[in-house]
């Protein structure tokens, strides 16, 4: 049975691309000053090289605001692939009060596509997020060095700094910038932008919003915190959510992901992930519980709070839904 397809379902919500071992982006380790960034003007005075404190190279981007200002960006664009798989890895730190954040934008759009975020941390901290480039032949990197409180859409005030932040292809990463397992997607996302239903219906107030009928196939991954973000199908005193993906004909399906979060406000992580398959949408056939096969495949979601993707390249199966 041929295994070129990939089932993609993403809960907020992925392919090669032709590159050096370097990366995508210039003087992303800020070796020496902010040349190859641009900063915008209502930022300009809030962001800074610095030599003192890089990580683990002597230069770095420091933020500082000492009262409530524009938290950025400071941006630079680069040339992809469409369809191509990457990963955004950056260093991060700030003063205990600062949510910084770094994300991966459309720039004709300004959508979102992937992006991470440091909950004042107070020590140089790496982080990865793997996502894919969609139809896009050029994406903008943005470092924020103080996102906005959830909720409340406030910037913070106080300092961040950030360093070694680059994209790479994900089969490119140094072993050095590897948080976690990355998934290598066995094929095309066949899900994406394909119809789905479910049931019951995703209430929860802070992430509903009319998107909820395509998020879950967009391609898009949520940035920040993960239920307050509109990007996000969240649901509320539901033991079970049921989602019937529709991929239009037969096709085969040698993989799943799904992207979630949990470890904080009662939010747990889900006990399984049952896959199954359809021709018809009437007779189902069980594939497998995706969170067995990517807890061996890829390990464990981390401890407290964040953001997990739950994934599978080991299947050999097919169907419509």
């Amino acid at each position: 049975m041929r295994r070129s397809g990939l089932v993609m379902i993403v809960l907020a919500t992925v392919a090669t691309v032709s590159c050096s071992a370097q990366g995508l982006l210039t003087n992303a380790d800020f070796a020496a000053d902010l040349s190859d960034w641009t900063v915008t003007p209502e930022a300009g005075a809030l962001y800074a090289f610095t030599n003192e404190d890089g990580h683990p190279a002597p230069g770095a981007v420091r933020y500082s605001a000492e009262a409530e200002a524009p938290a950025g960006p400071v941006t630079q664009r680069f040339a992809c692939e469409p369809g191509a798989d990457l990963v955004l890895t950056a260093a991060a730190k700030s003063d205990g009060t600062v949510r910084a954040e770094v994300q991966v934008v459309e720039p004709a759009s300004g959508r979102v596509i992937s992006g991470l975020q440091w909950r004042r941390e107070t020590a140089w901290t790496v982080q990865t997020a793997q996502f894919n480039t969609l139809a896009a032949t050029e994406l903008e990197v943005r470092i924020y060095g103080s996102s906005e409180i959830p909720i409340t859409g406030v910037a913070q005030v106080g300092t961040s700094a950030f360093d070694n932040l680059q994209v790479y292809p994900v089969a490119e990463v140094p072993e050095e910038a590897r948080t976690h397992a990355l998934f290598t997607p066995p094929g095309p996302n066949v899900a994406l932008g394909q119809p789905y239903e479910y049931r019951p219906r995703a209430q929860y107030g802070l992430c509903r919003d009319e998107g909820d009928a395509t998020q879950l196939t967009d391609g898009a991954y949520t940035v920040g915190y993960f239920w307050t973000q509109k990007s996000t199908v969240g649901w509320i005193r539901s033991q079970q959510a049921d989602i019937t993906l529709d991929l239009g004909e037969d096709r085969p399906i040698a993989g799943v992901s799904v992207n979630s979060a949990a470890g904080v406000a009662g939010v747990n992580w889900p006990t399984s992930i049952l896959t199954l398959v359809s021709q018809d949408g009437e007779a189902w056939y069980l594939v497998g519980d995706l969170k067995e096969l990517s807890d061996a495949e890829l390990g464990l979601p981390p401890t407290g709070y964040g953001i997990h993707r739950y994934a599978t390249s080991k299947l050999q199966t097919h169907g419509r839904y």
